[in-house]
């Protein structure tokens, strides 16, 4: 059976054009002091960065046992001065396993609480039982006395206070908290060496949002009011994005974008899920199209016209932007992509994603940090206050995340990835409007499987809005050979139609859907 990749292009002669509120531009920033790592806990102090655990490789192997290897977890503690472009390092050698082992795995979940961060979950590699595990543990760690013990070269042993959670065992999600309660989003509990073939691991998704209290008098430490809020159907996912928000009301929140995977497919999702005290909401008004996976992302709100700004940068994403056509293109491998893009949630509340017009230097962005500067004006520190800025301001950085050399390395070259060093600054400058396109479309789904086929192939789609929906197909010179389908659809239905390829002459075929003025064409491909 021949292979080729699904490519699903999107005219941007039908999208519409839109003036930026505001330009956002990156340079390179001469701080050499960055370790190359990624998927670690950060915190800050006094204008000093802590980074511990996490990867000292790229993207890890999708085979055992060149997945996750334990010669490249970060087992080194290191604050570094930005502003003195100097760092420090100290060994976790010295700790008992019990601490040791879970702040030097990967994914884990943290949250910086004043000058203590909290450390949960994550994947890495249990001595004990000789196996990889997500671990059972909450760590809370002394920042100020870590960061001084280590740049005095001291003994590091006495900043880590531990308990055991089973409901903490989480990786690759994140952890947050409004009020008085901390909210464990989404992640999963992988338990095992890694395997791409999933009946072959011990992965459990969380499908949930938990919640509870830390009682931490600085001593003790225990978990109250444990709960948890379960949706199989849209919590299924990690390695997202979760952004901090205004919303419309004036509330504080969060939003969860993207994340990985879809049941049944091994693509992201696209819709959004809002978090708010104790409520969650579903956006499937929603899609977002461009970087998928988690990455680096700037939050802005615009107080004034009650709008609220997500930035997201590279990192990858079931769609890339063709340089040589400007197409927006589905490649189902989820590569690594260049591309900078704004989601705007509007004072009625509607959401729309916007491709800016500039893009990452290089493959960079994913499992990348942003960071505020301190100075730069915030709402709940990581918002950035738009309306204090005037003309062109540095407002933060972007640090580490994988460097990858192409596109597409994941089933050829994972090992070509690396961990990067290299910091990006970010501007807003206020000063000037610039095109950006605006990417919107009423068919919020639609594929095709299998692909490639060797006979009947299954075209499913759904859409916003009722309406009149066409499915055209055509052969690989662009010839109209059938309409396939030609009716009303009501807003929401997912509708799947069959066609037996092999009633036609060809080995290519295009199908192109349309409603209203909106329309994508998807590649389908013939084994014979």
């Amino acid at each position: 059976m021949k292979f080729l990749l699904v490519i699903l292009c999107l005219s941007f002669s039908l999208l519409a054009s839109a003036q930026q509120p505001f330009a956002v531009t990156i340079a390179d920033e001469p701080i050499t002091a960055m370790p190359g790592i990624h998927s670690f806990a950060f915190a800050q102090s006094n204008d000093k960065w802590l980074f511990i655990g996490g990867r000292k490789n790229g993207l890890h192997g999708f085979l055992t046992p060149f997945a996750f290897e334990t010669m490249y977890a970060n087992d080194t503690i290191t604050v570094v001065d930005p502003v003195a472009n100097t760092n420090w390092a100290a060994s976790t050698i010295t700790l008992p396993d019990s601490i040791r082992e879970p702040i030097t795995s990967t994914n884990m979940e943290y949250y910086q609480d004043g000058n203590t961060l909290y450390m949960a979950g994550g994947y890495g590699w249990k001595t004990s039982i000789n196996d990889f595990i997500t671990f059972p543990t909450l760590t809370a760690i002394d920042v100020n006395g870590l960061m001084n013990a280590v740049m005095a070269g001291g003994v590091v042993n006495t900043y880590f206070r531990q308990i055991t959670d089973t409901n903490l065992a989480i990786a690759g999600a994140h952890l947050e908290k409004m009020d008085s309660t901390y909210y464990l989003v989404f992640g999963h509990r992988f338990n095992g060496s890694y395997h791409q073939v999933d009946n072959l691991n011990d992965q459990r998704y969380s499908n949930a949002v938990r919640t509870f209290r830390i009682n931490d008098d600085g001593i003790n430490i225990s978990i109250t009011n444990f709960q948890q809020s379960v949706d199989t159907a849209n919590f299924h996912r990690r390695d997202y994005n979760l952004v901090p928000q205004i919303f419309p009301d004036g509330q504080f929140g969060f939003t969860a974008f993207s994340g990985v995977f879809r049941y049944g497919i091994t693509e992201p999702f696209v819709n959004s899920v809002d978090i708010k005290p104790m409520l969650f909401t579903v956006n499937n008004n929603f899609t977002q199209n461009l970087n998928n996976y988690e990455s680096a992302v700037m939050p802005v709100y615009d107080s004034l016209n009650n709008t609220m700004h997500s930035i997201f940068f590279g990192g990858m994403s079931l769609y890339y932007i063709d340089s040589a056509t400007q197409a927006q293109t589905l490649d189902t491998l989820v590569p690594f992509v260049k591309t900078i893009s704004r989601v705007t949630r509007a004072a009625d509340g509607t959401m729309t994603e916007y491709l800016l017009p500039i893009t990452m230097p290089g493959f960079y962005g994913s499992n990348a940090l942003f960071i505020p500067l301190p100075a730069i004006s915030t709402y709940h520190s990581r918002i950035i206050n738009l309306n204090a800025l005037s003309g062109v301001t540095k407002v933060g950085y972007i640090i580490s995340g994988i460097s990858s050399p192409a596109r597409n390395i994941s089933s050829t070259a994972p090992e070509s990835s690396t961990a990067s060093t290299r910091v990006f600054a970010v501007y807003i400058d206020m000063t000037v409007s610039v095109p950006e396109i605006k990417l919107s479309s009423d068919i919020s789904d639609f594929i095709a499987y299998p692909n490639p086929s060797d006979g009947k192939i299954n075209l499913e789609f759904s859409v916003r809005t009722k309406g009149n929906v066409k499915l055209e197909l055509f052969d690989s010179s662009g010839k109209l050979i059938a309409i396939v389908f030609n009716s009303n659809v009501n807003a929401g239905q997912k509708k799947t139609v069959t066609v037996n390829l092999s009633d036609y002459a060809s080995s290519a075929f295009f199908c192109r859907i349309s409603k209203d003025n909106f329309s994508k064409t998807l590649r389908l491909v013939s084994g014979y």
